[in-house]
């Protein structure tokens, strides 16, 4: 049964499409992959309840682990860097999960699911992560449209969907100028991808795809759990209108997935 989206249309972005000749798998058994662009060039990764690039669901699995992504989109290549001690160095020193964190002229968002169909969204200076007392919420907008910041208690959703929010990431396409929202919504681990657009971190979101067993020809297992796009990808003028890099993590045997993605205007 079709579900309906909870934003508009897009008025920038008419379709997406997916290229699946270009199609990749590396990394078996590992999941997440949010990724972020390095002033040094690589991108650097994340992983959760695997081996990363050098093992597999059993050996070298840690429950979080830190990875370098080098050379191209066509022939990138992944070196574990904080993980099991007999596959990367140096060791994982502890546990946990990642998602989406953005540096915004020197601040970091994040967006977090905090209740049910709902994605929050905080703030914090880098200089101040350590302090708890430096992390904002957002909490609406003013009446000019300004975003309003405040205390946990007093957080509002920056994104709300009725049919479920699941696992979320978010980049920055300096492109097309848009912040990018990818979710997954109704039900987990089937394929039911949902990207968004929007001018700022805290909207207004309009909708680019909203699909239920995703993706409807087949082309790969309908079980996607969490997918997020390359911020490399749209960072130069020539690929301006593509997002030449979705990572995904479909169950129930975690594998990133890699196929190129544009959009028509």
């Amino acid at each position: 049964m079709a579900q309906t989206p909870p934003y508009p249309q897009s008025s920038l972005i008419a379709s997406v499409t997916f290229d699946f000749s270009t199609h990749v798998r590396q990394a078996g058994s590992s999941d997440n992959w949010p990724l972020t662009w390095a002033a040094d060039d690589p991108q650097y990764t994340s992983w959760g309840n695997g081996g990363g690039f050098t093992g597999d669901g059993s050996e070298c699995r840690v429950s979080l682990g830190i990875a370098r992504i080098e050379a191209n989109v066509r022939d990138f290549v992944g070196h574990d860097l904080w993980g099991d001690p007999d596959c990367a160095e140096p060791p994982a020193q502890f546990g946990g999960k990642t998602r989406t964190i953005m540096d915004i002229d020197g601040t970091l968002y994040f967006w977090g699911t905090q209740t049910p169909g709902e994605l929050h969204l905080s703030r914090v200076p880098k200089t101040g992560i350590e302090s708890q007392s430096q992390y904002q919420f957002f909490k609406g907008l003013n009446g000019c449209g300004q975003p309003l910041w405040g205390m946990f208690s007093e957080r509002r959703p920056v994104f709300v969907d009725p049919n479920g929010v699941m696992r979320n990431s978010a980049i920055y396409n300096p492109g097309l100028r848009r912040y990018f929202l990818v979710t997954n919504h109704t039900e987990n681990n089937s394929g039911n991808v949902a990207i968004f657009d929007a001018p700022e971190p805290w909207g207004p979101w309009t909708t680019v795809l909203y699909e239920l067993g995703w993706p409807a020809g087949g082309e790969v297992e309908r079980n996607v759990c969490f997918a997020n796009f390359s911020p490399i990808a749209g960072a130069v003028p020539e690929s301006a209108g593509k997002l030449r890099f979705l990572p995904w993590t479909d169950q129930p045997d975690p594998i990133p997935d890699v196929p190129d993605t544009g959009f028509r205007r």
